[in-house]
């Protein structure tokens, strides 16, 4: 028997709800959808830890690909390694692993991004209320 703490999984909707401003962002910004994503979890998402308090970070050789190897890096700085330049980058979590809290962040950081750039973020629930609203008054 294993037991473990429970924790709420993000909805579908959610995620859905994430995608579909990343797309409207990508499109407003000329970008791709990949492209996007990236931008914004390496702004609004969570980075990896090892543990608690320890951040996962990545040394690689100055100019290396480091995109090939990990998703979701974020770079830090320069710096210098046994007599080598090397480039140290940040480590984000995969946006599917993030919990609820996480993912509200990255959500609420999207939304706000999004609102800048003059996208509508109102969710389709919402507007359906707003417009069951107008129609019972």
């Amino acid at each position: 028997v294993e037991i473990k703490l429970h924790k709420e999984r993000r909805s579908l909707n959610a995620n859905a709800y994430f995608h579909t401003l990343v797309h409207k962002i990508a499109e407003v910004m000329k970008i791709g959808n990949d492209e996007c994503k990236i931008q914004l979890n390496l702004e609004y998402g969570s980075p990896l830890k090892i543990d608690d308090d320890t951040l996962f970070a990545l040394k690689v050789p100055k100019g290396a690909d480091v995109k090939s190897v990990v998703k979701y890096p974020k770079w830090v700085k320069e710096s210098i390694d046994n007599g080598k330049v090397v480039d140290v980058y940040m480590v984000y979590k995969e946006t599917h692993t993030l919990n609820t809290k996480e993912m509200a962040r990255l959500i609420d950081g999207t939304i706000s991004e999004a609102q800048e750039l003059g996208i509508e973020t109102i969710t389709p629930n919402e507007k359906m209320a707003l417009l069951s609203l107008c129609k019972n008054n």
